[in-house]
């Protein structure tokens, strides 16, 4: 189980019940992961970044990823890996 940052930006923490930061501790291994178990506690909150019917990113919302001791990247895949002390901004 990793412990991560997770951040919301904008619109996102609606999604998100209004939060804007949280500390999460996941069994997630992906990105794709990351998001589904954040829409099990938050119904509707993949459906702002993943394409049901291509199940890719949409394209009007973002994903950055800070990897400890690194730098922010904007993030394209949803299987990019997630790992201990990462910080994951949705926007």
């Amino acid at each position: 189980m990793a412990r991560i940052a997770v951040k919301y930006l904008a619109h996102l923490s609606t999604g998100a019940r209004n939060r804007i930061q949280e500390s999460v501790e996941t069994d997630a291994k992906t990105l794709r992961e990351l998001i589904v178990e954040i829409d099990g506690r938050n119904p509707g909150f993949a459906r702002l970044l993943v394409n049901p019917e291509t199940n890719e990113m949409v394209d009007n919302n973002g994903v950055l990823l800070r990897r400890k001791g690194g730098l922010t990247n904007r993030m394209f895949s949803l299987d990019t890996p997630i790992e201990e002390e990462d910080t994951v901004t949705f926007w």
